[in-house]
Formats: structure tokens, sequence, C-alpha cells
């Protein structure tokens, strides 16, 4: 027999629903001087993911990319990035998908 430190533990379960999440570019710093965003575009914008349900609703969460480094782009650029997701939260796909973030500048006027 095996012995188990501790004895005995608490367990809580939660009914796990299916919803879904936005996905929010992690952007970091600033553009190089001269230059403002004009539009960011996330694709897919959005993911089903499961959760565990809190006090029988729906938890509102959104996930974000890997962060995207501001001060490296200088023309309209398009990156791919992972998700960043609370532990709670699972793919319905079972994989996170990599997510493509497009971001659009232009020069201040």
């Amino acid at each position: 027999m095996l012995d188990m430190v501790p004895s005995s533990m608490e367990l809580t379960l939660a009914a796990i629903v299916e919803q879904e999440v936005n996905i929010k570019p992690q952007l970091v710093g600033k553009l190089p001087a001269g230059l403002k965003i004009i539009k960011i575009e996330v694709i897919p914008p959005h993911l089903k993911v499961l959760s565990p349900e809190a006090d029988g609703k729906k938890q509102l969460v959104d996930v974000v990319t890997t962060p995207v480094y501001l001060e490296s782009i200088y023309s309209d650029t398009s990156l791919f990035c992972k998700i960043i997701a609370p532990p709670s939260l699972q793919p319905v796909d079972r994989r996170w998908p990599d997510v493509e973030v497009v971001i659009k500048v232009g020069k201040k006027l």
C-alpha cells in the first residue's frame, strides 16, 4: 500500500460549457516615430473554448496573443501568433490554433 501526503484532499467539480471568446492582440511598446496604427485585425477574431461554469453562468473571458512588439513595425505587417489563455480554458479543437494579427500603419499628420 502507498502512503500519500496529504491522506485526503478536497475536490471541486464544475460543469464544462462551450463558449466563444474574443482574441485580443497583446501589443507591446510604441510604433516608430511618425507612424500611427490605422487598423488591427485578428484572424480569426473569436475562438470556441471549453471552460468551467461559474455559479451556473458562463465566464466571460478573453484570450490574448503572444506579444506583438510595435517598435519593429515600419509598414503594414501580418504576424502569426500563439494564444495565451488561462489554464481553465481549453480549445474545442484540442489544440490552440495560430492566429494572424494584421497591423495597418500610416504616417502621422
